[in-house]
């Protein structure tokens, strides 16, 4: 009997030294669905109420849109038949570059300028390639000083080396991802090195060429030839085309040859004849001090469809050498 009552007293202080572990209530997580009617909390990599985007580390990147924007503003300013800029055109541009507050979000700047650039190739529109591809190349953090500057002049070099890899950029996603299925690079070929072909392009660079103020309207050619002069030449040559319509490019607002026209022959006596040579050199409101081309106001007055539309004028010719001109009703 004594042996059992030890056995009890162990078994008693062990169930003393027992300790029971219990996980305190108040330290109990627990995660509850959102109220009806109510919004979930924002998750990383939301957009915030500003628009930008808060990356995973905390980085903000901000939108684009005031400077995607200001870029469309400006290549719809460009000469769309050279892609050419003018004055004042990439300040904007440049201004909603230089907010933008990180390398990254200035680098995806570039990044969309460059994407743009390549749907305009796929799209065959080089003068708007041409466009954004300037504006990528002109993209810069640093403010140049205006004071005692002044525009200097293109170099011949710099321009012929833009435009020949314009050129070549296009021709390789033309031939390349930009190809149909069915196409063939090499009967494209073949036409531009045809007799035919050679034989207009050698007309309407002679064309181009004649210093001539009354040389007429532009041989006819097929339009690929008159848009690979356009990028060769650039705007050296007013009138570039086939001719009809105010089509004069030139940098800057498209303007009225019509209303160049009629202000020439304004001030003078009913009767009077003025040349295509006087009617260009005439300062009018609508050119200031530039002057159309001969070509184009040739053009104007003697349509290769249909009758002039000025009206007060009869086109016709004047001289012992009968000059194309017109007389004023």
């Amino acid at each position: 009997m004594a042996r059992n009552r030890q056995s009890t007293d162990v078994l008693d202080r062990e169930d003393e030294n027992t300790v029971t572990t219990e996980a305190p209530a108040e330290n109990t997580v627990t995660t509850e669905a959102p109220a009806e009617g109510e919004a979930p909390a924002e998750e990383e990599g939301e957009r915030d109420s500003s628009g930008d985007t808060e990356h995973t580390d905390g980085e903000v990147q901000v939108s684009l849109e005031p400077f995607e924007q200001a870029a469309q503003a400006a290549v719809a300013q460009r000469d769309t038949n050279t892609g050419e800029l003018p004055d004042g055109a990439l300040e904007p541009v440049l201004e909603q570059y230089r907010a933008l507050g990180s390398t990254k979000d200035r680098n995806r700047a570039k990044n969309y300028l460059k994407d743009q650039m390549k749907v305009a190739m796929e799209a065959l529109d080089l003068s708007l390639a041409r466009s954004f591809y300037t504006l990528s190349e002109s993209m810069t953090t640093s403010v140049a000083s205006k004071v005692g500057t002044e525009r200097k002049p293109a170099d011949p070099l710099a321009v012929w080396r833009h435009n020949l890899l314009t050129s070549l950029i296009a021709y390789g996603e033309l031939a390349g991802s930009g190809k149909p299925e069915d196409a063939s690079v090499e009967e494209v070929q073949q036409i531009a090195s045809a007799t035919e072909t050679i034989e207009e392009i050698n007309s309407y660079r002679t064309w181009l060429d004649d210093e001539n103020e009354d040389k007429g309207e532009a041989p006819k050619v097929r339009p690929e030839v008159v848009h690979a002069f356009r990028i060769v030449r650039g705007n050296k040559r007013r009138g570039v085309g086939t001719g009809g319509g105010d089509r004069s490019p030139h940098d800057g607002p498209r303007r009225d040859l019509g209303k160049h026209i009629a202000e020439a022959f304004a001030s003078v006596d009913s009767g009077t004849f003025l040349s295509v040579a006087d009617i260009r050199k005439f300062s009018s409101e609508e050119y200031g001090d530039e002057q159309p081309s001969a070509g184009a106001i040739s053009a104007r007055l003697f349509p290769a469809k249909g009758s002039c539309t000025i009206e007060g004028i009869t086109p016709g010719t004047g001289g012992e050498k009968g000059t194309k001109g017109a007389y004023k009703d």
